[in-house]
């Protein structure tokens, strides 16, 4: 590496909000994610319960630091700016709410709001106590989103459950914004409806994560939806053993063949 990313890799720590004792929870950013590698992560070091990582894993740092920084220097000093009281939990006011074995961090919540606030996005009605939860998300140029991710989805239901749980506030919907890395006045906006069903499950799942045996008393979700999520996972080796070489084959021909269709092209 040199001198410049020498320096940006080793500030990238100083950046970034460290969360502390995540290990006692199942966080609601990650409780979308393979149950096995979350067994795993949130067993980390343990001589018994935990495992080691892949020998040539290395854990990037840009995206969750470009988010950190987008988020604590633009996002919310500019929700601040605008709705002024109106803005809860967000920025160095961030809380983070416990239940059993599931937390969530939301990046803000908005109080007091129009009962029409989200008419633009189809929503006549906030309901509730016209409180809304927001999640601020910055993405690469190139991502195309027709709808909110997955886990995104996941992140909020879970950030509502728990402030209804641990606060006065009965928030119905969510927002959650995609800030284009590139430039910053590109934004979509996605609005979600409050499902207990679905905070009911990450609850459920949580307690099962957290209070596994072992590993393998978990299901290998990764390698069950395709494999995808193994390709990347600093477990593989551990959790699946030869299948996990067969996985990194198989990535490496898919990349082989995308640059070879691309010089095609």
């Amino acid at each position: 590496m040199t001198i410049i990313t020498v320096a940006l890799a080793a500030y990238a720590s100083k950046a970034r909000r460290i969360f502390v004792g995540r290990e006692q929870t199942i966080g609601a950013s990650e409780i979308g994610r393979c149950a096995r590698q979350l067994f795993y992560r949130k067993n980390k070091g343990d001589p018994v319960r935990g495992a080691p990582r892949n020998p040539d894993f290395v854990e990037g740092w840009g995206n969750p630091t470009r988010g950190t920084v987008f988020e604590a220097s633009y996002w919310a000093p500019a929700l601040r700016a605008t709705y002024g009281w109106h803005l809860r939990f967000a920025g160095d006011k961030q809380r983070t709410f416990v239940k059993e074995y599931l937390s969530a961090t939301p990046d803000g919540l908005l109080i007091d709001l129009a009962d029409d606030v989200l008419s633009p996005l189809g929503i006549e009605s906030l309901g509730g106590d016209r409180s809304l939860v927001i999640e601020a998300k910055s993405i690469h140029p190139f991502t195309r989103l027709d709808e909110p991710k997955l886990m995104h989805l996941y992140q909020v239901q879970v950030g509502m459950g728990l402030i209804r749980e641990s606060t006065a506030h009965r928030p119905e919907y969510a927002l959650i914004s995609y800030t284009d890395a590139s430039d910053w006045s590109i934004t979509r906006e996605f609005a979600v409806k409050r499902d207990p069903e679905i905070f009911k499950t990450a609850m459920a799942r949580a307690r099962q994560i957290q209070t596994a045996p072992f590993a393998e008393a978990l299901p290998p979700e990764g390698l069950q939806s395709g494999g995808r999520e193994c390709e990347w996972c600093e477990y593989s080796n551990a959790c699946l053993g030869t299948e996990a070489e067969n996985l990194k084959g198989m990535n490496e021909r898919r990349l082989s063949k995308l640059g070879s269709d691309v010089r095609q092209t």
